[in-house]
């Protein structure tokens, strides 16, 4: 099949807002492969990088799942055309416009895609991406906690605040392939569809305070690790008022907090955050500004993607439900589900739409 001169995209228009264009098809380039997208998942960084600002012309969209229809210089993964692949496109790039995953093709980083299993589906691989890599930045970056190829030999506990978003029903099943007991909050209407992922203890969280210190009753004032997948002021002083207050502890959130959100609250927590579009180990651009390439983030990422889908395929870790095409498919419902996200009207689900 000839690949289209022009494809259809969504990209930044400069007025906080997502437009449709037709642009031509992006260059493949070293350690990248073109991907006709087959599937995308959303994300609330999508309309939060939106309303903070972004580079005029670039390509947005970080989830996605699609199948390889050429393959760039440097990639060393055995992939080849035809492959059903998931995984972490670059959306909002300053430095690379054309990365991003909103589009009827896209080029993506072979280092940080993984083949997708035959257990599983193009909708449910396209929620996966930014979920697991996030996850295991907190988890196992930021917290320093086992992970699931060296499971803690001992007892070991972590709060998951935010038991119900995408990446807190991920971070739950890591935890607990790394050996931890795992407390975790939800609303009422969750908890049944959050304990099948087997946390230890599940707490509603609507009053803060009780829920605060519910969680420090269970764990007795022992807890030491925190992993905010909410991170707003409100959620890091709840973590800060649920960790142990007589020993170090350590606190992590998926947004850059000031810190004196939770030292205020109880000094003894260290605070750190993390973002997985460093995951790339490029230099990139981001609300204008440019970002130093980490690449040790990039190889934590590569070596995680690549137990990713033995785990799936194991039946070891399980995709977030996804809802498709809620509002429409391909991406003008892209469009209308970044409104409903930011909204607020997606809880225990990964929004997916089909290109």
């Amino acid at each position: 099949m000839t690949l289209p001169a022009q494809i259809s995209i969504l990209q930044a228009d400069g007025t906080g807002a997502l437009a449709t264009k037709k642009v031509p098809m992006p260059k493949l380039r070293d350690g990248y492969v073109l991907i006709r997208t087959t599937a995308v998942g959303l994300n609330p960084i999508d309309w939060k990088q939106l309303q903070q600002g972004t580079e005029l012309g670039s390509k947005f969209g970080y989830d996605y799942a699609g199948i390889v229809e050429e393959i760039g210089p440097g990639v060393s993964k055995p992939f080849k055309k035809g492959d059903r692949i998931a995984g972490l496109a670059n959306g909002g790039n300053g430095s690379e416009p054309e990365d991003g995953a909103y589009g009827e093709y896209s080029v993506v980083k072979a280092g940080l895609a993984f083949r997708i299993p035959e257990n599983i589906s193009d909708e449910e691989a396209a929620g996966l991406g930014v979920g697991i890599v996030t996850a295991a930045q907190g988890l196992y970056q930021s917290l320093k906690l086992p992970l699931p190829t060296h499971p803690a030999s001992g007892p070991q506990s972590v709060l998951i605040y935010g038991g119900s978003t995408p990446t807190g029903i991920l971070a739950i099943q890591l935890a607990k392939l790394s050996g931890l007991a795992v407390v975790t909050t939800s609303s009422a209407a969750n908890m049944d569809y959050i304990r099948s992922f087997g946390p230890d203890a599940v707490f509603e969280y609507a009053n803060a305070d009780k829920c605060a210190s519910d969680i420090r009753d269970f764990t007795a004032g022992h807890l030491r690790h925190a992993l905010d997948c909410v991170s707003t002021p409100e959620t890091a002083r709840l973590c800060a008022r649920a960790l142990a207050s007589e020993m170090e502890t350590y606190y992590s959130a998926l947004l850059r907090l000031p810190p004196e959100v939770v030292t205020s609250v109880n000094p003894k927590i260290q605070p750190a955050y993390t973002a997985a579009y460093t995951a790339f180990g490029e230099e990139i651009t981001k609300w204008g500004r440019l970002i130093p390439a980490k690449l040790e983030d990039y190889e934590f990422a590569v070596m995680l993607l690549e137990l990713v889908p033995h785990l799936l395929q194991e039946g070891k870790l399980k995709p977030v439900q996804p809802l498709v095409n809620q509002g429409g498919n391909g991406l003008v419902g892209v469009l209308k589900g970044l409104e409903d996200l930011k909204a607020g009207k997606v809880r225990a689900a990964k929004l997916i739409y089909t290109l």
